[in-house]
């Protein structure tokens, strides 16, 4: 088969094998390379690489070069689209950029199979041949634990619901223990499938207020502050947040007569979107995560019938870039957990937060997602939170 690879593919495929397989790493006192040697070498690999490969389905392994290509070449795959399927390929289409990445998962004549393709933007109309996925990635077998097998350990999946469905209403209700517990009412509400910055996501609004609302909270908490998140299951075990919005309305009274009426706008966008995998841990597994995040803010106060007329102030729109704090998510254990809501089989995930912002464990009720109890200690301080009460589009939650 004629393979008519462009310039630009060329670059990438090069770049992408240097940042692939460490190159200069370990060549310092090497001898020179015969012809020979470097053949022998290549070939011990490649071999290697084969045996390795074998050991992953097909269409796992193009996950993995795909993830792959994401986090090395972003400016030519920016993002975390989803997989899609025209055979004999698995492939993701960047709309930012106009560029398909795809794998042959399947025999087929005139493509080579697990073989790596590009096509759109600089990479010109049809599909051009970039090399074997060996030559970028070494795929791994999928993690396995106590629960599910392959990629998702079964902890966060939701049997319950789909949350990804519109019209879906979440709401649970908090104790924070201590000398003076508090109870905290949390409500979702899944809007539905929309495009956020350029990426098919899903839409979500939430609120909470203080107290038992075990029917829904007031109005009021959800006319005061408006605020949203875009994400998407992407994957078994996986989730990608693209980014999320506030928007928040008041109006106060002045002693004496008029209003101060204020509005802000927020806009935040996770650059790249942020993928969480800790659905995937297996048990004793871990990773560590940081979320870069673009924000856009903006603020109007206006005041009305005062004794002195104001202009109204408009801060913004001011734009910044912030660099999260590292955060390490370990899957500690599996356990039986009794809270105020009941006894329930728990997944305990733990969260180590750097730069001095403390430790956490979660315990999410196992395969059906909702959290059970929370600990944080911070300069030597522990809250504890524990659930009371879960209702599911209007089905109160039992063990």
């Amino acid at each position: 088969m004629a393979r008519s690879v462009s310039r630009w593919a060329c670059i990438v495929a090069a770049a992408w094998v240097v940042a692939g397989c460490g190159a200069g790493s370990d060549d310092a006192g090497r001898p020179t390379a015969t012809p020979g040697g470097v053949v022998t070498e290549l070939r011990a690999r490649a071999l290697a690489v084969s045996a390795a490969a074998a050991a992953v389905a097909p269409d796992e392994a193009a996950r993995q070069l795909m993830d792959h290509a994401e986090a090395v070449f972003a400016t030519y795959f920016p993002g975390h689209p989803a997989t899609q399927v025209l055979a004999p390929f698995h492939y993701r289409y960047y709309p930012a950029t106009g560029v398909y990445l795809g794998v042959v998962v399947s025999e087929s004549a005139g493509y080579e199979y697990l073989g790596v393709y590009v096509m759109g933007g600089p990479f010109g109309s049809a599909p051009a041949y970039v090399g074997p996925l060996a030559s970028y990635i070494t795929p791994v077998p999928p993690a396995t634990g106590p629960g599910p097998t392959g990629f998702s350990n079964g902890c966060l999946e939701t049997r319950d619901y789909d949350p990804m469905v519109a019209g879906t209403r979440t709401l649970q209700v908090d104790r924070t223990e201590g000398p003076a517990p508090t109870l905290v009412t949390s409500e979702s509400r899944t809007i539905g499938p929309t495009v956020f910055e350029g990426q098919a996501a899903v839409e979500f609004r939430w609120a909470w207020a203080d107290g038992d609302h075990r029917d829904g909270l007031p109005e009021s908490a959800w006319l005061g502050m408006d605020q949203r998140s875009y994400a998407r299951q992407t994957g078994s075990g996986e989730m990608t947040y693209y980014g999320s919005t506030t928007a928040t309305d008041r109006t106060d009274s002045i002693p004496g007569g008029g209003t101060v009426t204020s509005s802000s706008r927020m806009r935040i966008v996770n650059e790249p979107p942020f993928v969480d995998r800790q659905g995937q841990l297996p048990l004793g597994g871990s990773l560590t995560h940081r979320v870069r995040a673009r924000s856009i803010s903006s603020s109007t106060t206006t005041v009305t019938g005062g004794p002195v007329v104001v202009p109204p102030v408009v801060i913004g729109p001011t734009e910044s870039i912030s660099e999260g704090t590292p955060t390490t998510v370990t899957f500690l254990r599996r356990e039986r957990v009794t809270v105020p809501l009941g006894a329930f089989d728990a997944c305990v995930y733990q969260y180590e937060y750097g730069d001095g912002g403390g430790i956490g464990q979660v315990w999410i009720a196992d395969g059906r997602g909702f959290h059970l109890k929370s600990t944080g200690t911070t300069a030597g301080i522990t809250t504890t939170t524990v659930a009371v009460a879960v209702t599911i589009n209007g089905r109160p939650v039992t063990p």
